[in-house]
């Protein structure tokens, strides 16, 4: 187990161009590695809110070993086979340049990701009791490998609804209360009541990675 920031001067090849990745609080994403060799068992990851000079993520022949005092701690999980990381839970900390370094016998190859983590946007709605509301994510039309939840509570809490392969799902207790969308995703609530305030959100995911969080 490694604790600390690793400063590291390199020449290498550069592989790939920098995307700029675009996520939510709460989302998650995977930074894919455009790899053009196979079998790099040896690469580096490192972060930094500006410059990339702090290690999270070491692999040495195939394993992983596991660096402490990272802002990510568990949230972080490494693709081995193929180099990439998938984050979960992002928060606006994350933002930020990542770094991958692969160390091969002529070289390193080298890629860049810059991170832009948003707060999510807070839409309010007065409804009076006994009305009802929908709650529009957005989408136009779900497709099969779309994956809706909603969740009420703070910080995104209980799951009350979901749709996913073509099958929708609401709580027992709400079933009178709540409608899903098949088609959109929204959320409508009929004959509301004063138990019915709170924060709900929706997460969206298309195939493994999230299109957005309200």
């Amino acid at each position: 187990m490694i604790t600390g920031i690793i400063f590291i001067i390199t020449a290498g090849l550069v592989f790939s161009e920098e995307p700029n990745v675009q996520k939510y609080a709460g989302e998650t994403v995977t930074l894919h590695v455009n790899k053009t060799e196979h079998g790099l068992k040896d690469f580096l990851w490192t972060f930094g809110p500006q410059n990339p000079v702090t290690a999270i993520s070491i692999v040495t022949n195939g394993k992983v070993t596991r660096v402490n005092g990272t802002i990510f701690a568990d949230r972080l999980h490494t693709h081995v086979e193929t180099g990439s990381i998938t984050i979960s839970n992002l928060t606006v900390h994350d933002s930020g340049v990542f770094l991958v370094q692969f160390f091969t016998e002529t070289g390193i190859l080298t890629q860049t990701f810059d991170l832009s983590v948003h707060e999510n946007v807070i839409i309010r709605y007065y409804v009076l009791a006994g009305g009802n509301v929908t709650l529009d994510p957005g989408l136009k039309q779900l497709e099969e490998d779309h994956y809706v939840k909603w969740t009420q509570g703070p910080q995104c809490g209980d799951t009350i609804a979901e749709w996913k392969n073509n099958i929708t799902w609401i709580k027992e207790r709400l079933k009178d209360v709540l409608q899903l969308n098949p088609h959109t995703g929204a959320l409508t609530l009929t004959r509301l009541t004063a138990n019915c305030t709170g924060y709900y959100c929706v997460r969206v995911l298309k195939g493994k990675e999230d299109c957005h969080t309200v």
